[in-house]
């Protein structure tokens, strides 16, 4: 397996700064005759952020990776199951076939730090997750997760005196509330299902 990275970080403002970085990995699995062949992953990434004033930071992130993997498959034969097998291509299961498979993602994130006061802050950030996954002769899984996140907290002052034990004092005590959602939404064949067709495709097989 080999690696090959490269990165950038680079800050053309006092209130800006902007990151990149790439990766690329290899594999190869000599004298495999079944199992994973060859593989190969790209990934990037980017993000910026930005200050317009103090104490308020906006910041956003893209990562994006793809992984494509090629292996040998030999099917285990089963002499109880020869029913099961049509007569004229049962000889089919044991031979050996080739197949690559390949998974991809893309995530996107916005978000904000703000303390709107000295004791008062607030922070909030939405994102996006998209994955698709692939194999020859088979359709698309895929699947999107959507989150949202706020978040409000306040901060004490220094000293508190605790209500039982006034000689006892609290620092840095901070308390926050807030609100979080995850959408996820998934389109996956494998799942489809029609009581009404006897030939409908669940994971693969017809």
């Amino acid at each position: 397996t080999h690696t090959v990275k490269a990165g950038i970080d680079f800050s053309p403002l006092d209130v800006l700064n902007l990151s990149a970085s790439l990766s690329l990995t290899r594999g190869e699995y000599i004298d495999v005759i079944i199992g994973r062949k060859r593989s190969q992953a790209e990934s990037a990434s980017i993000s910026a952020e930005y200050t317009p004033f103090k104490d308020f930071l906006i910041y956003s992130q893209y990562f994006y990776d793809r992984m494509t993997i090629e292996s040998r498959y030999s099917w285990t034969y089963d002499s109880t199951l020869t029913a099961s097998y049509p007569p004229e291509t049962s000889s089919n299961f044991i031979k050996p076939f080739s197949e690559t498979m390949e998974d991809s993602h893309d995530s996107y994130v916005i978000g904000f730090d703000y303390d709107a006061f000295e004791k008062i802050s607030v922070t909030g950030n939405y994102s996006r997750h998209k994955s698709t996954g692939t194999s020859v002769n088979m359709p698309a899984v895929r699947s999107t997760t959507d989150t949202y996140d706020l978040k409000l907290s306040y901060k004490f002052r220094d000293d508190i005196p605790a209500i039982c034990f006034p000689f006892i004092q609290i620092k840095g005590l901070r308390i926050n509330a807030g609100y979080y959602s995850e959408r996820y939404k998934r389109d996956d064949y494998t799942l489809d299902f029609d009581v009404t067709d006897p030939k409908d495709i669940f994971l693969g097989i017809i």
